[in-house]
């Protein structure tokens, strides 16, 4: 049975994705604004006609309308205010988890985190950088060749999205909820030295900041972000590979 929740909850939340009103929706999927605002409070069940017709207007599957998408909270998601869709991105990145855990299943391949002994180990991002490179046998004055095969292959999971803003530019996920994990924003307007440091600075939350994995919380701690910047630094490049 159709859960009239869930289809409140996906469809209110792809058409702010989607940075539609109401009433532009509505004309898409030729109902009223008013038959529609009831079905995103879940007090109506929509026909399944109706159900095509939203899902064609937002450009999606009606399977992502009635997917049950589970929560993830043990997320550090911090970004600027003009994100409009963060919970598009968490649900996205909530759909790909529970994928890539469920193959891991399947497949009786679990790959464990390598640098799991130094998270909260040394609060200087520096001397903590130097730690991971080392317990990842890179020395000092090696380059940083692939990062994300890099993470990929001690036990962090690596998603890559495109989302057409400048104002998010990644986020990470604790092992809590199936991580750890790196999501990184590679949009074309984002050059490709950021998402390597985005990749690099959320490796510095999770190391460094355990406690600060909270979906709640969406504002900017910027002496966190100042130490995730330093360790991203120098994990990337020391000191002696200049």
């Amino acid at each position: 049975m159709v859960n009239q929740g869930v289809i409140a909850t996906n469809l209110a939340r792809l058409r702010a994705h989607r940075n539609l009103s109401q009433e532009e929706l509505a004309k898409a999927a030729n109902i009223s604004r008013v038959a529609l605002g009831k079905i995103e409070r879940g007090t109506v069940v929509p026909r399944s006609k109706t159900l095509s017709d939203l899902a064609q207007g937002l450009g999606v599957s009606v399977r992502e309308l009635v997917s049950t998408i589970d929560p993830i909270s043990n997320v550090r998601f911090r970004a600027d205010q003009r994100v409009n869709n963060r919970e598009q991105i968490l649900a996205e990145t909530s759909t790909w988890l529970g994928a890539y855990k469920w193959l891991e299943s399947e497949l009786g391949d679990h790959q464990s985190f390598t640098l799991a002994p130094l998270v909260g180990e040394n609060t200087d991002p520096i001397q903590l950088a130097e730690m991971a490179r080392k317990a990842l046998a890179l020395n000092l004055k090696e380059s940083m060749r692939d990062i994300c095969g890099l993470l990929e292959d001690e036990g962090v999971k690596v998603l890559l999205l495109k989302k057409a803003t400048d104002a998010f530019f990644g986020l990470s996920v604790g092992p809590g909820d199936g991580g750890p994990a790196v999501v990184v924003n590679t949009w074309g307007r984002i050059s490709v030295e950021r998402w390597i440091f985005t990749a690099a600075h959320e490796l510095g939350h999770i190391l460094l900041h355990k406690e600060a994995f909270d979906r709640s919380c969406a504002k900017e701690v910027e002496q966190e972000e100042r130490e995730a910047d330093r360790f991203a630094s120098h994990f990337l490049m020391p000191d002696p590979g200049f």
